[in-house]
């Protein structure tokens, strides 16, 4: 439930009265970034070259324009992003309509118009304009797609739109964290200030344009270090309706290669089914079987041990304890139902009343995405929701007001037992999360409720409103607010009610289903089917409030002034934790009530002059966490003891320190030739640290002491980045740019544990001591124009270090304190090696005239064929025999990853009507890569590195560790599926075996032979060569990971989707 202090009630909203609407959002507000652009150029007359004065420039879709002065020269500011028809039009003169005429985010159009006489009256002439390859006013690295690139992407999400751009993995762009990124909409933040992380769940069906730029931000933009993503949504039409649905359907099917985990062949089950071991035990198998599987006595021991119990009825034979396993496993891992994608939009205007509320015209759309899990959870699917309403007026000359609301959310399954934000969304994120606990990963297999489920609500009310004072001057007034509400609780409890018997009368209950809070085992295995599962607990609300206003003053032809405030308000009402009625040990609970303000003045000039652009800005932000924090020593001792209540009670308290920083930024682009330009860009970026690193105060359940306690007056992160970029147009249509760049970054949060006298921890604190170098170079090549093709290609270079100043730990004994800076002398730096990547983007189509014409229809018309292709170099990993060996860091590199998405589409267009069916293929080549979540532990990690062929360079500097076979392996490779493991023991010389077998091929290193042990003569004898060549050839002596069924993920899929607009 939300607070009514956190969320107005939109109810009450009346859509009629704009004005008293305009007055709630004064009082309310995120972020608010300019979504808007100008449009310039020049007339002349076609013969003379003479500048024509008073020639009307009118753009017809927005209803605004300007006209020319002596010079012939106009300017229109205040452009919304978008496509539009623009006219011109003089007495005496020709019209001219130039058409497609595109105007970007924050961007300059130059447009000119070459006028001749009229010779005809009312004579008209229509151009479509010629689209730059280069944008000559942009001085960084940036990205415009507009609704129709956005359509024709063989993707369904605005995620995936901006991961396919270079430098960007995910939605994290050039090395930095989702933290560090300002997602907006509309110019309204979609930041949930609770994880610092935007919500990006945004209709696709309603998109106008999508700008994407990964640095040299303006003045005007705050709380943002790494990466800008600005999506500008549709308007409704003033005079018609227009509708817009995609809908795409992937049918159930499993999301992993191989069998299911509960496969009677997979690791959790064979050792308990399998008849040659089942009831007698694992130790009949041979040793490289037993390495592979979990240690099992077998169930005869089981029974026999079962006779103790008091109660006859718990006595048990070997096949009813096997029976009673079975049904603890029982859990359906089948996807039974679809993955979908269902987005719609529609709008035009407001009926009845459009005309007299300024030509009142709306859009709303709703988007709904379902994802199945990999396994069941504690639910078994990722869905989120996103709904939204936009109101645009025309509320008087040169006043626009546009209302924005929207209602999202997601649901899953929380992805820690900590109670700290986070939804399991994808396959591997869950297969490693299986992985990383050998005691419990059965558990967090076959339980359904190891997590809880969790839920997220999302609320976004904001307006704008515009005055345009003349043709070179306006100003904005944007306020917008934004709530997040957390739900993380355990389901729905066990009911442990008798379901049915085995054997004499051993009664089950639905376990291991449903939520139990006590101790309960499985049978054979390890499975524990309650105690320490959905311990997370989440009923955190957090909403923030923002106005801001803008000014902007085209003070003459080449220069632009653009000035501007903003406040902020905060409202954290936080409460989580990790519960846990019996494993007290650890458990934690966290709770702030926090209302911190922040606020910024800032000034840019935009100079612009024959293609030389000079973009200077100056920002000033204010921070003050707005509370009363409590004043202690270092080391104070009152942390060790318990505190019940609030620490005010404790402690004596202070105000918290306000913060001032200083922020220039400068952006350059100019000119080389009429085809190239260069770009630098520069710039001092902060953005706010993660709300926990600030206000943090945690506590252990099981005494009331404190374990953690954040610090208000953290520094803000901070980012000094530099960038030079270069760009060609290799022809009208193809776009070549280069980057490359260097970011700085300071003051990044870190955790220092303070220790009492004898070593024992007081608390932890949060530190601004972290940094991080980060350096790249980029490269893309784009055709956003064709008549049968268009597409990109980028590549990515980027490598990143990281580090800390001081210690991770401080000791009150000074002589521990001397120890431990002595085993950590230095901070050792984090170097790992770079792995570039690259992705590509080549989409095939046929034009909507061509080929032959059967009345209105033409066959080959409209057809499209899109691939998308991406490539990323392995991995860097240090192997050492399944030791540690001085000096060898990074030796080994996992086999590089790529993969291949087809889409192919065909667009019907009967009247006024758009239908675009499609067929997505993902990973067409039914590609596989190696995952680590099948490593079940260490040492089935060192089994599999262990059994690889290594090139002869990389096993020299491990000899001695131990023995294999060289060849060229590399980590990632894999066995052949389907083929059964063949071991290859690797020996100095046979007489070496102490107690050979049979099953394995001996590679004798003294002749560098194979060979095979003979039982029944009792020698070794040379292997068959035709059986070796085909062993090698298979890579049967690979020893797979434990875990068949998360070798691999992502097998081909097939979604069949379709898309209507009119």
């Amino acid at each position: 439930m939300y607070d009514a202090r956190l969320l107005p009630d939109l109810t009450t909203f009346n859509l009629r009265k704009p004005i008293m609407m305009l007055l709630l959002l004064l009082v309310t507000a995120g972020s608010v970034v300019a979504q808007t652009g100008r449009l310039e150029g020049t007339v002349v007359d076609e013969t003379s070259g003479e500048p024509l004065i008073g020639v009307n420039i009118y753009i017809e879709e927005l209803e605004i324009g300007a006209a020319t002065d002596l010079d012939g020269y106009f300017s229109v500011v205040n452009v919304r992003a978008g496509t539009y028809t623009v006219r011109a039009s003089y007495i005496g003169y020709s019209t001219i309509r130039i058409t497609d005429v595109r105007v970007n985010i924050n961007q300059t159009t130059t447009l000119d118009f070459a006028m001749s006489e009229e010779v005809f009256a009312g004579s008209e002439v229509v151009v479509v304009a010629d689209r730059p390859v280069i944008q000559r006013d942009v001085g960084a690295s940036r990205v415009n797609l507009d609704a129709e690139e956005v359509r024709n992407l063989p993707v369904q999400s605005v995620g995936q739109i901006v991961g396919l751009q270079a430098g960007i993995q995910g939605l994290a762009i050039r090395g930095g964290s989702t933290q560090e990124v300002s997602f907006n909409l509309n110019g309204l933040s979609l930041r949930d200030e609770r994880s610092n992380t935007p919500f990006t769940a945004v209709s696709i069906t309603s998109i106008s344009e999508i700008q994407v730029q990964s640095g040299g931000f303006s003045a005007e933009y705050g709380d943002v270090q790494s990466g800008m993503i600005n999506v500008v949504t549709k308007e409704g039409s003033r005079d018609r309706f227009n509708f817009d649905i995609f809908y795409s359907h992937n049918p159930p099917t499993s999301k992993h290669f191989g069998p299911a985990p509960n496969d009677p062949n997979s690791y959790w089950i064979r050792p308990y089914v399998d008849s040659e071991v089942a009831f007698t035990g694992t130790e009949a198998w041979d040793p490289w079987t037993r390495a592979q599987y979990p240690r099992f006595d077998g169930w005869n021991s089981i029974a026999e041990a079962s006779l103790s119990n008091p109660d006859p009825t718990r006595h048990l034979t070997p096949l009813a304890a096997q029976q009673i396993f079975l049904w603890q496993h029982r859990k359906d891992m089948a996807i039974n139902d679809p993955d979908f994608t269902l987005d719609f939009g529609f709008g035009g205007p407001v009926p009845v009343i459009s005309e007299s509320a300024g030509n009142l015209r709306f859009w709303a759309s709703h988007r709904r995405s379902q994802s199945m899990y990999v396994i069941p959870l504690s639910s078994d699917r990722y869905e989120t929701y996103t709904t939204n309403f936009k109101l645009t007026s025309d509320i008087a000359q040169g006043m626009k007001l546009s209302i924005d609301a929207m209602m999202g959310g997601e649901s899953g399954t929380s992805s820690n037992n900590v109670g700290a934000p986070g939804i399991f969304t994808s396959a591997a994120g869950i297969a490693s999360s299986v992985s990383t606990s050998t005691s419990f990963g059965d558990s967090r297999m076959f339980a359904s409720d190891y997590w809880a489920p969790t839920q997220v609500d999302y609320r976004l009310i904001g307006g704008k409103f515009t005055h345009v004072l003349n043709s070179d001057s306006y100003y904005e007034v944007t306020a917008n607010y934004f709530s997040s509400a957390y739900d993380t609780n355990p389901g729905s409890l066990r009911d442990t009610s008798a379901v049915r018997t085995f054997g004499n009368g051993f009664p089950v209950d639905e376990a291991p289903f449903g939520f139990w809070p006590l101790p309960a085992n499985g049978i054979g295995s390890s499975l524990r089917m309650g105690v320490g599962m959905s311990n997370a607990r989440d009923s955190s609300q957090v909403a923030y409030t923002n106005v801001r206003f803008d000014y902007t003053n085209q003070y003459n032809r080449y220069n632009q002034l653009k000035t501007g405030f903003q406040l902020v308000q905060t409202f954290s009402d936080v409460n989580y934790g990790s519960v846990d009625e019996v494993l007290l040990s650890g458990r934690t609970t966290t709770v702030w009530d926090n209302n911190p303000i922040r606020g910024a003045i800032y000034a840019q000039n935009k100079f612009e002059y024959e293609g030389i652009v000079a973009e200077v800005g100056l920002r000033v932000d204010y921070s003050n966490a707005n509370a009363q924090w409590i004043v202690y020593d270092v080391f104070d001792e009152r942390f060790a003891t318990a505190l019940p209540g609030e620490l005010e009670e404790f402690f004596d308290t202070e105000s918290t320190d306000p913060q001032f920083t200083i922020s220039p930024r400068l952006a350059v682009s100019f000119p080389i030739t009429v085809s190239s330009k260069l770009f630098f860009n520069y710039g001092h970026f902060r953005s706010m640290p993660s709300p926990d690193n600030l206000y943090r105060v945690e506590r252990l359940i099981e005494n009331n002491s404190i374990n953690r306690v954040a610090n208000p007056n953290l520094a803000l992160p901070q980012t000094v980045s530099y960038e030079l970029g270069f760009e060609q147009a290799l022809s009208e249509q193809y776009l070549l740019r280069m980057a490359g760049y260097y970011k700085d970054e300071s003051n990044l949060p870190s955790n220092v544990a303070y220790r009492d006298q004898t070593g024992g921890l007081l608390y932890n604190t949060s530190s601004a001591d972290g940094y991080r170098d980060i350096r790249g170079f980029e490269i893309t090549v784009r055709k956003a124009q064709g008549r049968y093709f268009q597409g990109f290609v980028n590549y990515t270079y980027m490598i990143r270090s990281t580090g800390r100043f001081g210690f991770t730990n401080v000791y009150q004994n000074q002589k521990d304190q001397r120890e431990f800076e002595r085993q950590q002398a230095i901070n050792p730096q984090v170097k790992p090696l770079a792995q570039p990547y690259a992705r590509a983007n080549l989409d095939f189509f046929t034009p909507v005239d061509f080929g032959p014409s059967m009345g209105a229809f033409r066959p080959l018309a409209d057809w499209r064929a899109s691939l998308l292709a991406s490539w990323q170099s392995g991995f860097y990993l240090t192997w050492a025999g399944g030791g540690s060996i001085p000096g060898i860091a990074n030796n080994l590199q996992w086999r590089d990853y790529y993969n291949f998405d087809l889409r192919f589409s065909r667009t019907f267009r009967p009247f006024d009507l758009s239908m675009n069916f499609f067929v997505d293929i993902n990973n067409v080549l039914n590609t596989r890569r190696l995952s680590t979540a099948g490593f079940m532990d260490g040492e089935d990690s060192n089994n599999y590195y262990r059994s690889l062929h290594l090139p002869a360079d990389k096993l020299e500097p491990l000899r001695g560790s131990y023995n294999t076979v060289p060849g060229s392996d590399r980590p990632g490779d894999f066995r052949k599926p389907g083929v059964e493991f063949q071991p290859i023991v690797a020996v100095n010389q046979l007489t070496d075996v102490n107690s050979p077998h049979v099953r394995p091929l001996y590679y004798n290193y003294a002749d560098e032979a194979y060979y095979r042990w003979n039982a029944e003569t009792g020698q070794f004898v040379t292997a068959d060569p035709d059986f070796v060549r085909q062993v090698l050839d298979d890579k049967a002596y690979i020893d797979m990971p434990n875990f068949e069924s998360f070798h691999f993920f992502n097998p081909r899929n097939v979604i069949f989707g379709v898309r209507i607009s009119f």
